[in-house]
């Protein structure tokens, strides 16, 4: 889950060696500074760092940026390799800097991104670990003044003043709304950053405060800090006739059907599943409830007696993976449901879901070699219980 997030400048202004004494970098490098001691100050198990790059994908944590990429004559001075790409070196030149030495993940975007692909990639960095920091290198339009790289663009100060107050307002709709050709065209690489940290924020966005904007070189560079909530809006009601068909296609969704594993013969058989949902609804040893993100239905939670013993199961919409839902529908479910010892089951290949039962109190008290349906074949599965 996403708690704490940055945005900060991928401009090398922001490296002590390669720069002089222009008066407002020393403002700028302490926003910068400060912005990431509010990262560690949060206590992430994990920063991820996003930058545009010629290359999109992940790169290695331990990778480091050598500044002679922009001066020559610094090379071989910091004894860092030149792989990673200039926007990431300078993130984690950041994180070094204040001293974070915990386990990071480097990804870049291309300026070629969608927005949706963006956003993915934000939720799937929010879902990495249970606390979650995210640094942003980012920056905007480079068309604000004669003296710009860009040279002068009307367009440039409207573009960037939306951006500004979607951060300032907490508006992830509004970043992935961002024209990606217009930015392109401003040379506002910051774009598919702003959408990633759209994707990873969604509804648990609290706050934000600007820590720097200006554009002293005729690019806007902006420092910003944003908190999350990191309590997700999650509640459990009975499930009702009209959520059949959502439950239904996400029950059958390919990739959620593969990591469950062990699942009906044909998840895309509306007969059985329906027959399978009246017999679980009237059933008084069931347990069963709806899981609502602010009251939209996300997924569905159980609690059911097999071979004398209750188990717990749940299936959370893949959409909406990566937020914390699961953990926080089990904690309302161990509210509700008195019951115990309690047991669960996951793939031992499912990491996610072993690690929401493990944090809601779950030991692993064993493993069996079951066949799953939606594997084709036998795999291990681990048995966890709660006292």
């Amino acid at each position: 889950m996403l708690i704490a997030a940055a945005i900060c400048p991928a401009a090398p202004l922001i490296a002590r060696e390669l720069t002089g004494t222009d008066p407002v970098i020393p403002d700028l490098r302490r926003a910068c500074r400060d912005a990431v001691a509010g990262l560690l100050a949060s206590g992430p198990d994990l920063i991820a760092v996003v930058g545009v790059a010629a290359e999109g994908g992940r790169w290695d944590e331990d990778d480091r940026l050598d500044l002679s990429v922009f001066a020559p004559a610094l090379r071989g001075a910091t004894g860092s390799r030149v792989a990673v790409p200039p926007s990431l070196g300078l993130g984690g030149m950041l994180l070094d800097q204040a001293g974070y030495d915990g386990q990071r993940e480097l990804c870049s975007v291309t300026q070629d991104e969608t927005a949706a692909d963006c956003a993915a990639l934000g939720a799937r960095l929010a879902g990495l670990r249970d606390r979650v920091a995210l640094l942003v290198m980012a920056d905007g339009s480079a068309c604000r003044t004669l003296k710009a790289p860009g040279y002068l663009d009307a367009r440039s100060e409207p573009f960037d003043a939306e951006v500004a107050r979607a951060i300032r307002d907490r508006d992830a709709a509004a970043l992935l709304a961002l024209d990606a050709d217009l930015a392109r065209e401003l040379l506002a690489t910051g774009r598919p950053g702003w959408q990633v940290l759209a994707g990873a924020a969604r509804e648990c966005w609290a706050g934000t405060r600007v820590r720097y904007c200006d554009d002293p070189f005729g690019v806007l560079y902006t420092v910003a800090s944003m908190t999350f909530d990191t309590l997700p809006p999650v509640g459990l009601r009975s499930v009702e006739d009209g959520d059949l068909d959502a439950i239904f296609d996400q029950m059958r969704d390919p990739e959620g059907v593969w990591m469950a594993a062990f699942t009906a013969d044909d998840p895309s058989d509306r007969a059985a599943f329906d027959a399978h949902m009246a017999m679980v609804r009237s059933s008084p040893g069931i347990w069963l409830r709806a899981v609502t993100w602010d009251g939209q239905l996300v997924g569905t939670i159980a609690a059911f007696v097999a071979d004398g013993d209750t188990e717990v199961t749940y299936w959370i919409d893949r959409a909406w993976w990566g937020r914390g839902i699961a953990s926080r529908a089990l904690a309302l479910l161990l509210d509700q449901v008195p019951t115990r010892p309690l047991h669960a089951r996951a793939a031992s290949d499912n990491a996610a879901s072993l690690r929401v039962l493990r944090k809601s109190g779950f030991a692993a008290i064993g493993t069996e070699v079951s066949f799953a349906r939606a594997r084709g074949g036998e795999i291990e599965e681990t048995i966890l219980r709660k006292d």
